[in-house]
């Protein structure tokens, strides 16, 4: 389970591993596209240039002829096919450096490098427990560092439910075929990961879960009928008294009375617009990825039915999502122009800018906000189990584990989930109901790590996804963990009364609902002296044995490893360490699991091989 040496990549991943071949070539086309946005901004500097001088020529001519104003409106066209090229090439290139950071971060998980990886998202760490922590579901160097920050939040969110509570029974198997499904997909799944990088995690807000917020909202600031006419009538009175103006069929001051009557509007009835505009709390980019995500969603054609299922939702013709995302995503970016005071000023006296603003979110509102929960939980679907799918993807020597109607749990050649496949020792699991594993061996030889073993691939296993084992047969259960328990300041509890407080909970859960967890128990009770927490420790495995529950529990207790009364319903192993002889303050562990019970102790050689002398 624990590292003996580095590696690169997995044992079963080409020399020339797919995730370098792709930042070399990417590196390339970066190299390529900003040497053409140079010339590209030279080009257009070039043009403004020479179309201010043309224009300033031309004003001083008497007057213009057709061909002076078709050649003006030529390099006014042009230089707007270069700005708009310009700003496509900058998106190309954008995509191209997330794409690169993406295949990094890839090398950098394959390699479980965590400390180059971003840290899990704050806005899930409410689904994690103490214990789910401990176990290494969330945090530095846990799971969570493997599949977060792939997706959306409502994306992350999903996974997080997954990992604590797992998926429900009956879509186990639907989600191992999506997932197997995505795993050789990696273009498709890069480019959902490069849409959902950081555009609704910008400014700490998570602008995915306000948009859902705005779209349930029932108190959605409505135009009357009778307001909206008002509105539209003076719009138009404005647009006509302008075009008189310019084209001088009146004089200029005409535009003066709609100006003022826009303005009396806006005073009577301002505050309800921009009360609905304050409200979409948004952000256009974000929506406009969102809208990206499900079109490629939507370029696939998939097998598996849940993904069959998401794609046909995605795509319904009374409600597409892509084009009604987009179209969100257009009017809020329209309404931001509030921000910028010349430009907005104008706007608003001339054409009611934040009516017509609040008119199109008003009909989209009408129109799809009922559909968005729905779209959201499809993206968020695909979102997770696109994340599963990558998690297998980088890892081909892991497997899908078989489910089973017999209660016993076996996981041949399993390792721990969090180091990279060269670098653990494998091992087999056997857990059988009313059976207690009791897991002896000195400090430090991988008795807690055999157990987190255990607890990642179950979790991996509920969830759906791919173990790290040859084989694992499971049968789906709730999976109970007391590791390193917290004291309390704050609740006056010390380290001992919460190990009892959970193990009551495990015992109430066991007794009164009739369930048949998996509890990994470790070093229980350090709290107390030995004597009596023997006694308790045997109480309770003889509970929970009662009950068919079955799990593993470690000791350094080679009293209690040998009870009499635990014997018919425990199996002993145990991991052992080897002194060198020739080196007497060097100790070598093999990681390797053995049947029976452990008597070697190293406490004293660790502190003499860290320098400290205890006589």
């Amino acid at each position: 389970m624990f590292s003996k040496m580095m590696i690169n990549i997995n044992s079963n991943t080409p020399e020339k591993c797919p995730w370098q071949t792709r930042v070399d070539y990417l590196s390339q086309k970066v190299l390529v596209l900003q040497q053409r946005l140079k010339y590209m901004e030279l080009s257009r500097f070039i043009v403004f240039i020479s179309l201010l001088v043309f224009v300033y020529y031309l004003w001083q001519q008497s007057e213009w002829s057709f061909y002076s104003w078709l050649l003006v409106t030529g390099g006014i066209l042009l230089f707007a096919a270069l700005v708009f090229l310009h700003h496509h090439m900058q998106e190309q290139l954008q995509n191209h450096l997330t794409l690169i950071t993406l295949n990094k971060e890839s090398l950098e998980r394959i390699n479980r490098n965590f400390s180059a990886l971003a840290p899990c998202p704050i806005h899930v760490a409410d689904h994690f427990s103490e214990q789910d922590r401990a176990l290494n579901l969330y945090g530095t160097a846990s799971l969570g560092q493997l599949l977060f920050n792939l997706s959306t939040s409502c994306g992350d969110s999903k996974l997080a439910v997954w990992l604590t509570r797992g998926c429900p029974i009956s879509q186990l198997s639907q989600h191992q075929q999506a997932i197997q499904e995505l795993a050789p997909q990696l273009d498709l799944r890069q480019k959902l990961y490069a849409c959902a990088r950081n555009p609704d995690r910008t400014r700490g807000g998570y602008y995915l879960e306000k948009f859902h917020e705005w779209a349930t909202s029932t108190t959605f600031p409505y135009i009357s009928a009778r307001l909206k006419r008002v509105g539209q009538m003076l719009t138009l009175l404005s647009l006509v008294c302008i075009t008189f103006a310019v084209t001088r069929l009146a004089p200029g001051w005409i535009v003066i009375p709609p100006m003022a009557l826009n303005i009396v509007f806006l005073i009577l009835r301002g505050n309800q617009f921009k009360q609905a505009l304050n409200r979409v709390d948004l952000q256009s980019n974000a929506l406009n990825s969102l809208s990206k995500i499900v079109s490629n969603i939507n370029s696939g054609e998939y097998d598996a039915q849940i993904l069959r299922n998401i794609s046909k939702l995605l795509q319904n013709p009374s409600e597409r999502s892509d084009l009604a995302l987009r179209k969100l995503s257009t009017i809020i970016h329209y309404s931001h122009l509030r921000f910028n005071a010349l430009p907005y000023l104008v706007l608003q006296c001339t054409l009611l800018w934040d009516f017509h603003i609040t008119l199109n979110l008003q009909g989209w509102h009408k129109q799809y906000a009922q559909h968005v929960p729905r779209w959201l939980e499809a993206i968020s679907l695909f979102e997770a189990l696109s994340a599963m799918a990558n998690l297998s993807h980088e890892n081909q020597c892991w497997h899908f584990p078989t489910m089973s109607d017999d209660c016993k749990l076996h996981a041949k050649q399993a390792i721990h989930p969090l180091l990279p496949a060269q670098q653990a020792i494998a091992n087999d699991i056997l857990l059988i109901p009313g059976q207690v594993t009791i897991i002896t061996g000195s400090n430090m030889s991988g008795k807690t790590t055999y157990m987190r073993t255990l607890g990642l691939n179950l979790k991996l296993a509920m969830a759906g996804g791919p173990v790290a084992c040859s084989e694992l047969i499971f049968h789906p259960c709730e999976l109970f963990t007391v590791f390193s328990a917290a004291d309390s300041l704050h609740q006056g509890l010390s380290y001992f009364m919460s190990e009892v407080l959970q193990i009551k909970e495990l015992l109430t859960r066991v007794e009164q609902s009739g369930l048949q967890p998996i509890y990994l128990l470790d070093e229980l009770l350090k709290g107390t002296n030995e004597r009596e927490r023997n006694i308790a420790i045997i109480a309770i495995l003889k509970k929970l044995c009662a009950q068919q529950a079955m799990g593993m529990i470690t000791t350094h207790s080679t009293v209690l490893a040998t009870d009499s009364d635990l014997q018919p319903i425990s199996r002993n192993i145990y991991f052992e360490e080897t002194i060198d002889d020739q080196s007497p303050e060097k100790i070598f562990f093999s990681y390797r699991l053995r049947e029976g019970i452990s008597h070697q102790t190293n406490a004293i050689k660790l502190f003499r091989m860290l320098g400290v002398e205890l006589t």
